[in-house]
């Protein structure tokens, strides 16, 4: 084969006293330049994006820890409202409400009651904390009234006395007279 000589290019210098080379060296300033504002750009739309996704983050945060209360509190609710529609069926049909079943019902709700006290109490203070801590207690309170006039009821229809219409009148209008 024959032997081929290596390529070597060279640069040709336009003008005299280097003119070529002084107009080159203008672009890869002006390029240099160009290339910097545009890093720096990115990198501010990158910080920019950072701090957005970073409140959207703390938002979310905010979001779940309602959800978690409003799923408490809704809990709740339908547990005093199990809780006060089985005892009804059971005076209507006057068949006797399982005292296992009322537990059942009972320890359920307490559960709920437990987790949405301790979940208030971990959490840092709020403008409206105490407001919503002092609507709790009133819950706290009517369900705790609640269970005696369930028990109360519940005996009554298991051995056939009289039911005291304070009692009834109570249990029809818990749901309505719960805060929530």
């Amino acid at each position: 084969f024959p032997r081929v000589a290596p390529f070597t290019a060279t640069a040709v210098v336009a003008g005299k006293n280097g003119e070529g080379s002084h107009f080159r060296g203008r672009i890869n300033r002006r390029l240099s330049l160009l290339l910097g504002v545009i890093f720096i750009v990115v990198l501010l739309i990158g910080g920019i994006s950072v701090l957005s996704a970073r409140s959207i983050y703390l938002s979310t945060e905010d979001i779940e820890k309602v959800s978690r209360h409003a799923e408490d509190i809704d809990a709740i609710h339908v547990y005093v409202h199990r809780l006060v529609l089985a005892v009804q069926e059971s005076i209507i049909s006057r068949n006797v409400f399982p005292e296992r079943d009322r537990q059942q019902l009972i320890a359920e709700l307490k559960k709920h009651l437990d987790d949405y006290t301790k979940r208030e109490e971990a959490e840092e203070e709020f403008p409206e904390k105490q407001q919503e801590m002092k609507t709790f207690l009133e819950i706290r309170k009517l369900v705790t009234e609640l269970f005696s006039v369930t028990e109360r009821l519940s005996e009554a229809v298991a051995g056939g006395q009289n039911i005291d219409p304070r009692d009834l009148q109570y249990l029809t209008s818990a749901n309505a007279i719960l805060p929530i």
